[in-house]
């Protein structure tokens, strides 16, 4: 007999009650919130303890605490308490504590818990007004809480504050673990976005910062990932020093303890460890001690602690948030996106509320400050009021108010201003409103700017934070490049470095390998790469010479790099020169030379090739110094228009790429017929036929040939995006 009976009512009930309670997982419980980057539970902690003045004034016991947020958490104080030690400052796990702490909570590098809430006090962290701004409630969205009152649906969070402190948690079938990123590295980020409108992983990549510190190896394509789509893997090692025949571990990878590796020590098979103990405590000079047997077999040691990832863990990023409450992966870039788009919204919708208060009040302070100069009628009021009573007074003050032509005010404004003008000290201590009056006024200006460019209040906000948080933005892991791979378990290691670097050719050939881009003007070619590269380039004696990036050491600061003709030992004469260096990826390059020649080389039968530096006859001989440009295969256009200059005399030719016949690499194609005395300067491509109708009047004649310039270029030089006709066109400007 089947257990399963069809779609019957029972099954749905099932079906209904399971996705109802996957929903409260995600939306309630694990996955924290994109703008405040909380968790219910923590926002919950963190809006009960600000809103009670007492914690804000003197430590106090952490029951307190608990118990205010009881009134909104309904889930058992341990779940409230263990959720809140980890935002103290004692404990460490966030780069942004909320809370100072006062007694024993954890440790972040410590798989031990705080003591009992009875013996811990607290009081808010000044970092609290990263989420209460002004300090008011109504600018924020309530919301029906669990027990049925209202309850802030997110903090107004003036940073992207999810970026920041870490955040993992396991909902039904969903999961999230969000690495945190420095302080500085991710105002940085927000502030380029909110000027610049784009971010891209050229030159906005940001590794994690984790709170126990460790060495993170760099690997710029995971860390692309993680930048565009959130999820990707980084590895971290434990920070440790040598003495004698003791590994001290000064700092443990995030994810692991010190118990959890003393404890995996033990159980290992490492004969060359004599013991391992956890020495956490006062005056102890690191969190783990490893002796070994020998001071020789220490690196052997070290090196298999890494590879069994003892010393050595993996990081997989899955950035997971509710955005609006709903659940979706990001990378960095769409955080700060989504985050900024929000923000903007909170903005707008405070500063109209202000002023809209504006507003309400400029008119009142008007009629104030009128009725202030008739100060018989005032004193008079006065007298009455007091004398007389409330209702005679009112009377008074209306026909006051008839007299200055103000009877068509609301009872409101009427009332305020009667309240106003009955005391006496008003009379004499009118300045105090005049001052009012302007300081609104230059407050509306402030109100309606931020109104109408939010991103200004934005940046305005993250400047202020940058000055605030320095002390907490000293970055606590460190960055390496180099990465340790094992071939056989036997072996102590064997070093490959596949870390991000910038390849840049002088143009008095010396080749530097840098982490990043050189901006000046004798550059003659600059692209990003890994330190282990093979590269090509084409020299000026017709052949192509083969560069193994790994035999190259980083240029250090100050120095000029290598000399690439010197460091491939060729017979180097005053002419000799590399024209082009690019990766040899296995893609076809497409040669333009000065004479009119175009040629095309294949990389992909040197792919693999170890042992050759030099590619005899690369590129034909007849070319020598003529080459113009070497264009990448992703990037070869439809069309290809060239210009040159004959005594001043502009010529141009244009020709469809595919039209121009492939031969060997040790040949090439003359494209615009017969001739030797051309003097090709510039390139331009272009990606069909209307690209070149919008640049260039009657094309047409130019097809094939190489003629005099006799049309039109078209629009301004100025906005023209390639640098290298920009010199024609201003040319033709001029005459």
């Amino acid at each position: 007999m089947s257990i399963y009976n069809g779609n019957s009512v029972g099954f749905k009930k099932v079906t209904d009650g399971y996705i109802d309670y996957a929903e409260e997982i995600i939306a309630r419980r694990a996955i924290p919130d994109l703008r405040d980057g909380l968790k219910p539970v923590n926002r919950r902690i963190i809006y009960s303890s600000y809103f009670s003045s007492k914690k804000k004034d003197y430590m106090q016991s952490c029951s307190v605490v608990v118990s205010d947020a009881m009134d909104y958490h309904p889930h058992g104080d341990a779940s409230i308490y263990n959720s809140f030690a980890l935002l103290t400052d004692k404990n460490g796990s966030n780069a942004i504590p909320m809370f100072k702490g006062q007694g024993n909570f954890g440790n972040v590098f410590s798989s031990d818990g705080p003591a009992a809430m009875r013996y811990t006090e607290c009081m808010c962290h000044e970092n609290m007004s990263l989420y209460f701004q002004d300090g008011k409630r109504e600018h924020m969205h309530m919301v029906p809480g669990e027990k049925n009152n209202l309850e802030p649906e997110t903090l107004n969070a003036i940073i992207p504050i999810v970026l920041i402190n870490n955040s993992s948690g396991i909902a039904v079938a969903v999961g999230t673990n969000i690495p945190s990123f420095n302080i500085t590295d991710v105002l940085d980020l927000t502030s380029k976005y909110l000027r610049e409108g784009n971010l891209s992983v050229q030159s906005d990549i940001i590794a994690p910062d984790f709170q126990t510190g460790g060495i993170l190896v760099r690997n710029d394509t995971e860390l692309a990932k993680i930048m565009e789509v959130g999820k990707g893997k980084v590895k971290i090692r434990a920070k440790v020093e040598i003495e004698g025949k003791d590994i001290l571990v000064k700092e443990v990878p995030y994810g692991a303890t010190v118990e959890s590796i003393v404890k995996k020590i033990e159980s290992s098979d490492i004969k060359e460890i004599q013991k391992a103990g956890n020495i956490v405590g006062r005056g102890s000079k690191a969190l783990v001690k490893i002796t070994c047997k020998t001071k020789k077999s220490v690196e052997y040691v070290l090196m298999e602690l890494y590879r069994r990832n003892i010393l050595q863990t993996n990081f997989s990023s899955n950035i997971l948030v509710l955005d609006a409450g709903t659940p979706k992966i990001l990378g960095v870039f769409g955080v700060i996106k989504e985050w900024c788009k929000w923000r903007e919204s909170v903005i707008v919708e405070k500063y109209q509320r202000e002023l809209k208060a504006i507003n309400e009040e400029l008119p009142s302070l008007e009629i104030l400050m009128d009725l202030i100069k008739d100060k018989e009628s005032c004193e008079n009021y006065a007298l009455i009021s007091i004398r007389e009573g409330r209702k005679k007074a009112r009377e008074y003050f209306n026909t006051i108010l008839e007299n200055h032509g103000y009877s068509d005010i609301s009872s409101d404004v009427a009332t305020w201003l009667a309240k106003e003008c009955k005391n006496v000290d008003t009379l004499h201590d009118g300045d105090k409103f005049a001052k009012r009056y302007n300081d609104l006024l230059i407050w509306k200006e402030q109100v309606e700017q931020y109104i109408s460019s939010p991103k200004d209040k934005i940046l305005e906000d993250i400047e202020q934070e940058r000055k605030r948080l320095a002390p907490f933005s000293e970055r606590k892991t460190e960055l390496t490049y180099k990465d340790y791979k094992f071939s056989r378990i036997s072996d102590s290691e064997s070093i490959e470095d596949t870390s991000y670097c910038v390849w840049t050719l002088k143009m008095d050939g010396f080749l530097r390998k840098t982490r990043i881009y050189e901006d000046t003007e004798d550059v003659l070619c600059q692209f990003p790469g890994q330190a282990n590269d093979i590269l090509i380039g084409f020299d000026n004696y017709g052949e192509v010479v083969r560069v193994v990036g790994s035999e190259i050491p980083f240029t250090a600061s100050g120095d000029m790099g290598i000399y690439l003709p010197k460091y491939f030992d060729r017979n180097i004469t005053d002419d000799y020169k590399v024209l082009y260096l690019g990766q040899l990826d296995g893609k076809m390059r497409m040669l333009v030379y000065r004479d009119g020649y175009v040629g095309f080389f294949d990389t992909s039968e040197f792919v693999g090739k170890k042992n050759i530096k030099v590619i005899v006859k690369g590129v034909p001989l007849k070319v020598m110094d003529k080459l113009l440009d070497v264009i990448e295969e992703d990037n070869i256009p439809e069309y290809l228009m060239v210009a040159g200059d004959d005594n001043g005399v502009i010529r141009i030719g244009i020709k469809k790429v595919e039209n121009i016949p492939i031969r060997s690499r040790h040949s090439c194609a003359n494209v615009f017929g017969t001739g030797n005395d051309r003097n090709i300067k510039y390139l331009r491509g272009f990606n069909n036929y209307f690209e070149i109708m919008e640049f260039i009047d009657q094309p047409d004649i130019y097809m094939g040939q190489f003629k005099k310039l006799s049309t039109n270029i078209n629009g301004e030089p100025t906005t023209l995006a390639d640098g290298k006709y920009l010199e024609i066109c201003t040319d033709l400007e001029e005459s």
